[in-house]
Formats: structure tokens, sequence, C-alpha cells
């Protein structure tokens, strides 16, 4: 009676929780985001004029990697006869799901600034 791989050493079987961890922790380092800019951008400035008015603009998003991968949107204030006037933040966007991140956050900043 012959047995497979009689001779090969023995590897200690990792858990399969343990294995699972590794393997996601490698993808979610490689995986490009599943949200593009503009789809950022659009997400944004959807979210301002459904919920605080047309006196926005935003800018460019630009990913940050900290943490979890993000856009940051930069939003101005603006007026159809001055343009953009003034900075007011910037706001996050999952980078992997497209969520708003710090919603509430968001919500406290524009009751401050008036909107």
């Amino acid at each position: 009676m012959s047995v497979p791989n009689a001779g090969a050493e023995a590897v200690p079987e990792q858990h399969p929780q343990k294995r699972e961890e590794s393997n996601s922790a490698q993808i979610s380092l490689t995986q490009p985001p599943f949200i593009t800019s503009s789809a950022a951008k659009k997400k944004v400035n959807l979210y301002l004029g459904l919920h605080w008015g047309q006196n926005f603009s935003v800018d460019d998003p630009v990913l940050q990697g900290e943490g979890r991968a993000r856009w940051v949107v930069p939003v101005w204030y603006s007026t159809p006869h001055e343009g953009r006037t003034t900075k007011m933040l910037d706001v996050s966007i999952d980078a992997q799901t497209g969520e708003l991140m710090e919603e509430a956050t968001l919500r406290q900043a524009l009751e401050q600034f008036g909107g």
C-alpha cells in the first residue's frame, strides 16, 4: 500500500478563518477603488443639490488611502454673480462603497454655514 506524498514534510494547516483574514487583507490593499472620481463628484453634487440648494460647486476629488480609501471632494459656496467665494469643507466618499462618510459632521457644517 503506497501513501501519496509520504516523503513530503507535513505542513501544519492554518486555521481556515486566519487564512481568510490574511487573504482579505491582501485583496483590500491591492484593489483599486470601485467608485470613480467623477462618480464621487456627482454624488456630492447630487447630495448638496437635493438637501442644501444649488449655491455650491465642487472641485475634482482627490483619492486618499489613510485607513479606508476615500475620495475627498472640496466644496465651495458660489453664486451666479460672484462665482466661488468661500471654500466650505471637504466631503469624503468611501472609494469602495460610494457611501457618504461622516454625514452627520457634513450636515452640522452646512447648518453652521447657513445652508
